[in-house]
């Protein structure tokens, strides 16, 4: 039964396919006047890209005027059209529909035929299990109803297994169809009239250019940190968008480091002198407000997750001109999302252990810095791992610190930790002393190392600052502690030898006249 479904389902594939063929034969044999739309090169930014083609397209002549015709995508902006020798004096557009011929829009086209496929043999199913349950019963002999019985026990459950299996397939052939992007079926057909009228059917050579949006790419990194040799493994790649509804088949890549966004500055504020200024201009953007600004700019949307990777070596940035170029030698690239490796590289970085024990929180965090040679690397998303184990993504800035140099963070490490006890030899008893209130703190920070080697901690606490000249602050540190004046941070830099522990203490003592209504907290 199954078989001859299937054969019936081919036949009308067929009749279907007949019928359908000779319009596209005709479309066919109208656009061959036309150019294909095809790029030679791309220059590719974050948030879209503009597409160079150069062809040679036959003239098409009549009644004094000479056009030429080509055809790109549907969604295709910003078109300039170069021709030597004969400028176009203007040129018109027009929709049309046209099958895109990128891989991705095959594999559309393919499942939708199972789909279609599927859903048949379903119905064929259901159809089947139908007819037997609704088979007449009167007037038949006991022995005919009993081999019948027997009969549809078998072909109901069958057809009900073949219906189960047949319903998973569509629902993985519906899942794989949504994600695939869409893309748009429509193309533009451009007609460009000449200056100079030409015979009919001579050849000239015509560059023309087109931006689109539904392409682009972010920077990517990946940092492996190896806590036993102090080195970091760096990799940059290009994770590009291309959903262009074509494929790239010979076209080179350029990839520019800026996105579009405003050409011209904002105006000057109003600068009033008023009691009160305006709500509108005491707002202020939070630091979180602009560093997930920064991190959207930075990340356009991603498409699904079909991803090729391409590795490529040591791709080279010219920084010669305004923006960082990379010229990536490759030729074509498919629709979908690639991943270009674009410069790897091996950091010699010193690792740090961080801990900010603020209320007991006795996690170390594992730090490293650096100074890229290659200024040209842009910001963008990282992936972070230690000894082959992933710990998750964060925004890389090659410029986050001083002096140009790179702060990477590797997450808890959870060999190294704080612990945090109440020194009571020092602490003391907060109450008045000579007509003064006074409050008394005093703690002993132990660090533990779990690991075969010493690690190098910073351990820092706030520096106690006093913002009245009537309240007095002393600290008693052990080790002697380091100020970081332009953060208001205590440091201390202390080497944890290997299995083993160190211990740092510190005290704060805070004195205030009796009636100044002042209760401070310890962090």
């Amino acid at each position: 039964m199954i078989a001859h479904d299937n054969r019936k389902a081919l036949g009308l594939a067929i009749a279907v396919a007949c019928l359908t063929l000779a319009p596209a034969l005709a479309a066919s044999a109208a656009a061959e006047d036309a150019g294909t739309g095809l790029p030679k090169t791309v220059i590719l930014s974050p948030n879209g890209g503009r597409f160079f083609v150069q062809e040679r397209l036959k003239s098409i002549s009549g009644n004094g005027v000479s056009i030429v015709a080509f055809s790109i995508p549907g969604e295709a902006g910003n078109l300039r059209v170069e021709i030597p020798d004969n400028p176009p004096a203007h040129w018109t557009t027009t929709s049309l529909r046209q099958d895109s011929g990128s891989g991705l829009a095959q594999s559309r086209r393919d499942l939708l035929a199972e789909q279609a496929r599927l859903t048949g043999l379903l119905e064929s199913a259901r159809a089947r299990a139908a007819l037997w349950k609704n088979l007449p019963e009167q007037g038949l002999p006991f022995r005919e109803m009993e081999q019948r019985d027997s009969r549809m026990t078998e072909i109901i459950a069958s057809t009900a297994a073949e219906e189960m299996q047949l319903r998973r397939e569509l629902e993985i052939v519906a899942q794989t169809l949504g994600r695939l992007p869409q893309s748009n079926p429509l193309r533009q057909r451009v007609e460009v009239t000449l200056r100079k009228p030409l015979p009919a059917g001579e050849s000239l050579p015509v560059s023309y250019s087109y931006t689109l949006q539904n392409c682009g790419w972010r920077p990517v990194y990946t940092f492996e940190a190896d806590p036993e040799k102090d080195e970091i493994a760096v990799r940059l790649s290009a994770e590009i968008r291309q959903f262009t509804g074509m494929d790239w088949n010979k076209a080179r890549l350029t990839l520019v480091s800026h996105s579009p966004g405003r050409l011209e500055p904002a105006p000057l504020p109003r600068w009033e002198m008023e009691s009160v200024l305006p709500q509108a201009d005491l707002r202020r953007p939070t630091p979180a407000a602009l560093r997930a600004a920064r991190f959207e700019e930075l990340t356009p949307a991603a498409g699904p997750e079909e991803e090729t990777d391409v590795e490529q070596q040591s791709i080279q940035a010219d920084t010669s001109g305004v923006y960082a170029v990379w010229n990536l030698d490759i030729t074509g690239l498919t629709e979908g999302v690639s991943r270009l490796v674009m410069a790897e590289d091996a950091w010699k970085a010193e690792l740090q252990w961080l801990a900010r024990p603020l209320r007991g929180d006795g996690r170390v965090w594992l730090t490293a810095k650096y100074t890229p040679t290659n200024k040209a690397w842009p910001a963008g998303e990282a992936e972070y791992s230690v000894d082959g184990q992933y710990l998750g993504q964060g925004l890389f800035r090659p410029r986050s610190g001083q002096d140009d140099e790179a702060r990477l963070f590797f997450g808890v490490d959870p060999r190294v930790r704080v612990t945090v006890t109440a020194d009571d030899k020092k602490r003391g008893e907060s109450g008045f002393i000579d007509k003064k209130r006074v409050w008394n703190w005093a703690w002993i920070f132990t660090l533990n190392n779990a690991h075969n080697r010493p690690v190098n901690v910073r351990l820092e606490r706030p520096e106690p600052v006093a913002v009245d000249q009537a309240v007095e602050v002393a600290a008693q540190n052990s080790p002697p502690a380091t100020k970081d004046g332009k953060n208001r941070v205590l440091f201390w830099e202390i080497t944890v030898p290997a299995k083993g522990k160190a211990e740092v203490k510190h005290a704060v003592t805070v004195k205030a006249p009796a009636d100044m209504p002042l209760e401070p907290a310890a962090p």
